[in-house]
Order: C-alpha cells, then sequence, then structure tokens
C-alpha cells in the first residue's frame, strides 16, 4: 500500500502555478497578455528564426494612432515587468525596464511593417540584456 504524506493535498494546492488570462481592457490599456504567479507578462509571437535579425521588436506606431507598446511603456501605463518574445526556434525573455532605458537611451530603429500599417521598434539583442532559451526540435 503506497501512501500519501500527511499534507500532501496541502501541499500540492501550495505548488499549483497560477495562469490567469486578463481582461481585454487589462491588453488593450496595460499590455499585459498573461498574468503568472501574480506577475503580469507580455508576450510577442515571430514567425521567423530568433538569428534572422538577432532583434527584438515591440509597436511603435498605428496607421489608426491607436496607443502602442511604445507608447505605453514610455508613459508607464505599459505593466508587464517581463516581456516575452517568442520565436520558432526560441524565447527571448527581457525586463521591460531594460526595454525603458533602450528606448530612452534611443537605442533602436523604427521601420515600417510588411501590413503598410504599422511601424515596429526594433532593438538588437547586443544591445539589451536578455535570456535566450532556445527551443529543442
Amino acid at each position: 500500500m503506497v501512501m500519501k504524506p500527511r499534507n500532501f493535498n496541502k501541499d500540492f494546492a501550495f505548488g499549483e502555478i497560477t495562469f490567469v488570462k486578463p481582461a481585454s481592457s487589462e491588453d488593450m490599456k496595460q499590455g499585459i497578455d498573461a498574468w503568472l504567479g501574480g506577475i503580469p507578462f507580455a508576450w510577442r509571437k515571430r514567425r521567423i528564426s530568433v538569428t534572422k535579425y538577432s532583434e527584438i521588436s515591440i509597436r511603435y506606431s498605428r496607421s489608426n494612432n491607436s496607443k502602442t507598446e511604445y507608447a505605453k511603456i514610455l508613459d508607464g501605463s505599459f505593466k508587464p515587468q517581463i516581456y516575452l518574445f517568442e520565436f520558432i526556434d526560441a524565447i527571448v525573455i527581457c525586463l521591460t525596464s531594460d526595454i525603458y532605458d533602450c528606448l530612452t537611451n534611443r537605442d533602436y530603429i523604427v521601420q515600417s511593417n510588411p501590413d503598410n500599417s504599422t511601424t515596429g521598434c526594433y532593438i538588437k539583442l547586443e544591445s539589451i540584456k536578455h535570456l535566450m532559451v532556445e527551443r529543442n526540435g
């Protein structure tokens, strides 16, 4: 007979990871894509290899003039503390405070995106502190 430790249920519940999808207003107004363990995260997905350009990007402007990540980070309304950039072969993890530093130091370039309705703010990986986790397979 296998016995569970006396506090198994309590320990199991304590170890559970809390993941919450934000309300749409949190995403639109504050840039929050997910809450993990009570910490707000932003997440950007790209359909390219991280090695293609070796950079991360955030939205700089939209043709409809709606507020972008660039503006939200600079004015303080962007609440995620951690920003994940998902590529087909890796995930790059940055602190929003480090992105803010690159923006205020103008350590980026702005380019039109292929959709012709947005521009991106591109930061070279060599210019920002980051953690890169390569995907297996």
